[in-house]
């Protein structure tokens, strides 16, 4: 598969900004200075604090702060003079050819300000691929794993990566110009907390603007054409249903979000009955916005182009700009250019070109993607708890909690083990754990064989003894001690367990107090003590050197350490559970992790594990949504059709029945589109009782139907007192998709099927042409899978044939002053596949919020 992920530049995670000594917008230079030194101060300190770096070595380069430039590089093994300093200088004069140039075509003629947010551009450098994942891993940067480099919007700082002693490789110098331009992008946004939510927009630019092939700034001038970009596009065009992973540029630059992209592609997948693989999605989206922003800038839409940076820069939604900018031109005629512009390279630069050489998603090797809206908006794919197990797991150089997992170890009973991790950490270089490891060992050496020595004599006599084990209290006669196992007599059948079975302050509570008293103090206080536990305060307490050293560990040390272990002890089991086979492993799983968290996010261990239990959390929850359907996803009532369809029914008694619908801006803009967008939005909206209100409105059920498909509501419409009614409308619509697609009842006189390159009007018999206010109207939308039709009263009134849309989403949409009111809705039809897993994956983002592990 052709990837194309250089880099994953969220448009949640990009706010960085670079400022240079030479812009004419910034004249004054001590003011500049001062900030960029505050802030390099400030992110010094950042730095310092940041998990990963904290246990690595790093050098700083601040030779090119004053051109606004700032480097933190982590060290080689091999120790290098100047190392970072070296680095600094190759990478500098890239940095500031790119600027010169975003300022000279962008920031300078189209008058952008310079919201001066981040005066510094820091970019720190890990030593290789495996420390930028940790670095990842470490800091939570979920979704970025695979990515070349990133921004951290609350660190302050871009970070990349690169090989030791290979300075200089393009595929290196490039991810960081990549996100260098998002830093600029930000430093002239009116908006100062983030990016336009347009990833088409952000990373086309910046990929526009930093990809380069040779070792020279100055080739960054000639804004070279990523050959393996176009190919893809051609290659998918060509195709007659792979086409589908291209998006028209208005569905492009609409999309706010990754979870849209894939939204966006996988409905016209389904429409072209194409498999969907979301990675290859995502890679084509790359790919598409890198190439179509070429397009505009090398094409006679370079000023067209231009406009709509600096519209977007400034606020306007990325497709009213996009609009605004290309007038009178429609986004239609923009995509035919764009096909024109893909075949016309291709011929004259790749006559070789074999677009069959390019692997496309297939029936056999294509995963169908986790819907990211049809359900909700969700930007979560399949989880992976077999990774995120791994990522709970205790670190080497996690000194202090291998030393309390030991100590947990060695109060649970399992004394070989315990001693085995404790002679490892008495040889560490970090000398406080080494001495405290070697301190434990001995006293855990020497509890264990006064242990020993008492149950032996004790075993002979077979006393009668009580223990609590796996929940339950178990009694019978103790016949044999030792080899780290106990042997009981229950009935005349005789049970061995091992010690771990049986923790240690039962092994001890089995010593009669003779036998105590006559034996080290150890065997008395210290199972206690290492436990946490307070009971030890009771007992007598003798005044020897030894126990007022376990005293006052047992009131210091011990308490937070046990607590640590145990919590280390409780992660690694979660981690080695294997994955759940049935509902009640799945279930066993989140209460386990349910009560890790509840009891320990405070402590730094678990709280930086979020991420993983989260996955391994996600994981548990796929299993146990796996048995949900309609009825348990949804809040109507439910009832069964034949050949595996259903209805859906809401009479709104209920507040609960109003969850299954929300309110979507997109497809109201694209249903009255013809009218004015982004108006009021009024107050119509789910209720008990019914739909209500009015504006400029539009709610969609949250699952997706296909045809056949029947849609029955009611209607009553009111003028509101005091108002002038001068447009208004009431849609009810279903297979909506984000590409323009629908199929909708207008009002009561009309029934219309759109597409992005179609709009088919069937005016209802009898010319209606309005609507009798205050009369209730009963009327249902029906698709066949092939003809659509409206019915008003019981009888047929519009009729459209051949209706190419298949499926999508039912939704109600209103336009104007009329106050509405739908008191009920019933949807008859069959759930797509990629519906149901689309509600299941809200479902499962519902209950990882109820979890709170953040």
């Amino acid at each position: 598969m052709l990837q194309l992920l250089r880099s994953a530049s969220l448009s949640l995670a990009l706010v960085l900004s670079l400022n240079n000594a030479a812009l004419a917008f910034q004249t004054d230079p001590a003011p500049r200075d001062k900030a960029r030194q505050e802030f390099l101060a400030q992110l010094e300190r950042t730095i310092g604090e940041d998990a990963y770096f904290s246990r690595v070595d790093y050098a700083w380069s601040r030779k090119h702060v004053e051109r606004g430039l700032a480097f933190v590089v982590q060290r080689p093994s091999k120790e290098t003079p100047g190392y970072a300093d070296e680095l600094a200088d190759r990478y500098a004069p890239w940095f500031t050819k790119l600027e010169s140039i975003f300022v000279r075509d962008y920031a300078a003629p189209l008058e952008l300000a310079d919201n001066g947010n981040v005066p510094l551009f820091a970019l720190a450098v890990v030593a290789n691929e495996y420390a930028y994942k940790e670095h990842v891993d470490i800091n939570e940067e979920r979704g970025l794993a695979a990515a070349r480099a990133y921004y951290s919007p609350e660190r302050r700082f871009a970070l990349t990566y690169r090989e030791m002693n290979s300075l200089g490789l393009i595929h290196e110098m490039r991810p960081a110009l990549h996100e260098m331009v998002h830093a600029l992008q930000h430093r002239y946004s009116s908006n100062l907390a983030s990016l336009p939510e347009s990833p088409f927009f952000n990373e086309g630019l910046a990929d526009y603007l930093s990809y380069h092939t040779l070792e020279n700034p100055e080739d960054l001038e000639k804004h070279a054409l990523d050959y393996r970009a176009l190919e893809l596009c051609g290659a998918l065009m060509l195709h007659p249903r792979a086409s589908a992973y291209v998006l028209p540029v208005k569905s492009a630059v609409a999309c706010k979000g990754y979870a849209d992209v894939v939204e966006a592609i996988r409905q016209q997948c389904a429409q072209q009955q194409m498999p969907l693989d979301w990675e290859f999605a995502l890679g084509v989206f790359y790919a598409q916005a890198h190439t179509y922003m070429h397009f505009l800038h090398q094409s006679e839409h370079a000023e067209r182009a231009r406009k709509f940076v600096g519209l977007v820069l400034r606020g306007v939604d990325p497709p009213l700009a996009l609009e605004q900018a290309i007038a009178p031109l429609k986004t239609l005629e923009l995509d035919e250019g764009f096909r024109r512009y893909v075949a016309a390279v291709i011929k004259k630069q790749r006559p070789h070109f074999d677009p069959k050489a390019i692997p496309l998603p297939s029936e056999a090797s294509a995963p169908i993607v986790r819907s990211a809206s049809s359900g909700g908006a969700t930007s979560r794919m399949r989880a992976d708890p077999a990774k995120a197990a791994r990522a709970l797991a205790l670190k080497d150089e996690e000194l202090d909690e291998r030393l309390a997992a030991a100590l947990a170890r060695a109060s649970r009973g399992a004394f070989d083990a315990a001693l085995a991790e404790l002679e490892q950490l008495s040889s560490s270089s970090k000398e406080p754990i080494a001495a405290r490891a070697r301190v434990e060992r001995e006293r855990l050496a020497k509890f264990s064989a006064a242990l020993e020595t008492s149950l032996s004599k004790l075993a002979p006599n077979k006393p009668r003894v009580e223990l609590q084990l796996d929940g339950q209290r178990v009694k019978g006669a103790l016949v044999a001690f030792g080899g780290g196992k106990l042997t009981l007599e229950i009935g005349g059948v005789k049970r061995e367990l091992e010690l771990a079975q049986v923790g240690l302050t039962q092994l001890a509570d089995l010593v009669p107090k003779p036998d105590k008293e006559s034996s080290p103090e150890l065997l008395k206080f210290y199972p206690y003590m290492l436990a946490g536990d307070s009971k030890w305060k009771r007992l007598t307490a003798p005044g020897s050197s030894e126990f007022k050293a376990l005293k006052q560990d047992a009131e210091e040390f011990y308490p937070a350490h046990a607590k640590l272990g145990a919590a280390v002890l409780a992660a690694a089991d979660i981690a080695a559970a294997p994955k759940a086979e049935n509902p009640e492993q799945a279930r066993a799983l989140l209460a386990a992790i349910e009560a890790l968290w509840s009891a320990n996010k405070q402590l730094a261990f678990i709280s930086k594990r979020a991420s993983a239990l989260n996955e391994v959390a996600a994981g548990a929850l796929e299993r146990l949504a796996a048995e949900l359907g309609a009825r348990e996803l949804t809040h109507g009532e439910v009832t069964e059709l034949e050949n595996g369809a259903l209805k859906l029914a809401y009479r709104f008694k209920s507040e609960a029945e109003t969850q299954d619908f929300v309110f979507d801006e997109l497809l109201r803009d694209q249903v009255w589109e013809e009218h004015r967008k982004g108006g009021d939005p009024g107050t119509f909206a789910p209720a008990v009782g019914g739909f209500k209100g009015h504006g400029d409105s539009c709610w969609r059920h949250v699952l997706e139907f296909e045809a056949p498909l029947t849609v029955r509501y009611s209607v009553r419409s009111d003028l509101r007192e005091g108002v002038e009614l001068s447009l208004f409308g009431f849609a009810l619509g279903a297979c909506a998709d984000r590409m323009g697609a629908s199929l909708r009842a207008l009002n009561q006189s009309a029934l219309v099927a759109e597409t992005p390159n179609e709009r088919r009007v069937a005016p209802c018999r009898g010319g209606r042409d309005g609507v009798n206010l205050g009369q209730l109207y009963r009327i249902e939308l029906r698709h066949d899978g092939q003809h659509a039709s409206m019915w008003i009263g019981g009888s047929q009134a519009a009729l459209i044939e051949n209706v190419g849309l298949r499926s999508g989403q039912v939704f109600l949409a209103t336009l104007g002053e009329l106050s509405l009111h739908v008191a009920e809705l019933e949807i008859e039809g069959k759930l797509s596949a990629q519906a149901l897993d689309g509600a299941r994956r809200t479902w499962i983002d519902a209950q990882l919020s109820k979890l709170a592990i953040r």
